[in-house]
């Protein structure tokens, strides 16, 4: 069964496809206070050696969670999409 990833943005990945899925802490300037913010994304290395962002989240604790959903997806049988969620509320 072929498994694929929808993007915040999305884009639509194939699993097969994808070598390396990793988390990644970003600096950037907020565009409206002009300060330095930290976020956090998720990130998918290609065959073909082109990094694709799946999601970007505000905190670790979301980005980690997120990550261990698809860890859970990518493990099971379930069913053949994952759908990367926007914003992540811990239960």
């Amino acid at each position: 069964m072929n498994k694929f990833i929808y993007t915040q943005t999305d884009e639509v990945l194939n699993l097969g496809c994808v070598v390396r899925i990793t988390p990644v802490e970003i600096e950037a300037e907020n565009t409206v206070s002009g300060e330095e913010v930290t976020a956090y994304a998720i990130n998918a290395l290609t065959v073909n050696d082109e990094e694709i962002q799946l999601g970007i989240y505000e905190t670790e604790e979301e980005l980690f969670t997120v990550m261990e959903e698809i860890k859970k997806w990518i493990s099971s049988n379930a069913f053949s999409l994952f759908i990367v969620p926007v914003t992540v509320t811990p239960d």
